[in-house]
């Protein structure tokens, strides 16, 4: 067990200096085009990155903005039918949200989506308690849009059952648009109709709390595809406790098997119909790319042109 624990160390070390230089191979690629006067819009964890005439926004003397109070009350009806069935009651809502989460987009939406499932919270309370929700973040070290999104993700995360949480963490390895499917697997369901159904019923769950997005639609409207914002998946990440073995091992497995999914359904008719080729390629993400390649028969290579 500590040869296969060395060796996969070894893998994770090597996989982290070839990300290194890749990343160092793009970055001096920027300074040349830099130097050469070519304008760039670059996003960097590192900051100042050290390019020729850089300017770096937001500023770290400003941050940056969030919505002015008109557009993000906008943005909370937009979100929460509830508070358009409200009328006044609602509107006021509405702007008082926006004014507490200083307009940022992602705090308005969760809070948008938790107000329509908390019929208990009269439009005058729901916000009851959130100054002392907010001085908690800033306990954490958290600062601006940073901490009104972090308080309003814990509030709606908190409020779940603890079942819907550990599915909500469990589909936080899904960092592409997946099918119910996917979800099905992710949460060891299977695949019969049953627990599609069950699938569904809990990822519409999460979407009316806008801790998850429909991505993509059938003809007849019902949800085909869901994605994260990237903000949500990483806060879910740091949700899932490395040292929980089981879990980690649960999901690995899971996604193994939706990968191995993904494959099937994308050779298995891709006799059939010529779009099951760009279908399936499209699903090759960094995440999918080794389960769905050992699944793929060896001959796949002529059918489809897959990236990388």
């Amino acid at each position: 067990m500590q040869g296969l624990e060395g060796k996969e160390e070894e893998k994770e070390k090597e996989k982290e200096k070839e990300e290194e230089e890749e990343a160092l191979a793009i970055h001096q690629l920027a300074a040349q085009a830099a130097r050469g006067g070519a304008s760039l819009l670059l996003t960097s964890r590192r900051q100042p990155a050290q390019l020729a005439g850089e300017r770096v926004f937001p500023r770290t003397d400003r941050p940056l903005p969030g919505l002015d109070v008109a557009p993000g009350a906008r943005l909370f009806l937009h979100h929460s039918t509830r508070a358009q069935d409200e009328g006044d009651a609602g509107r006021a809502l509405a702007h008082q949200v926006a004014r507490e989460t200083e307009g940022h987009p992602l705090a308005i939406a969760l809070l948008a989506g938790e107000y329509d499932v908390s019929p208990e919270a009269a439009a005058g309370d729901f916000l009851a308690g959130w100054d002392r929700e907010l001085a908690q973040a800033r306990d954490y070290g958290l600062a601006g849009h940073h901490r009104t999104f972090w308080t309003a993700f814990d509030r709606s995360y908190g409020r779940l059952a603890e079942l819907l949480q550990a599915r909500l963490r469990a589909l936080s390895r899904l960092d592409f648009p997946f099918f119910a499917q996917g979800a099905a697997l992710m949460w060891g369901l299977g695949t019969g109709e049953e627990a599609l159904d069950e699938a569904r019923r809990d990822l519409g769950a999460f979407t009316r709390r806008s801790l998850l997005e429909v991505e993509g639609r059938f003809e007849d409207g019902a949800p085909a595809t869901y994605r994260f914002q990237p903000a949500l998946l990483q806060v879910l990440a740091q949700h899932v406790d490395p040292d929980e073995r089981d879990e980690r091992e649960r999901l690995e497995a899971g996604l193994a098997d939706y990968g191995a999914w993904l494959a099937r359904r994308g050779f298995g008719d891709i006799h059939k119909d010529p779009s099951y080729p760009a279908w399936c390629a499209s699903r090759w993400t960094p995440s999918t790319q080794p389960l769905i390649a050992w699944q793929v028969p060896s001959d796949c290579g002529t059918c489809v042109d897959w990236p990388g």
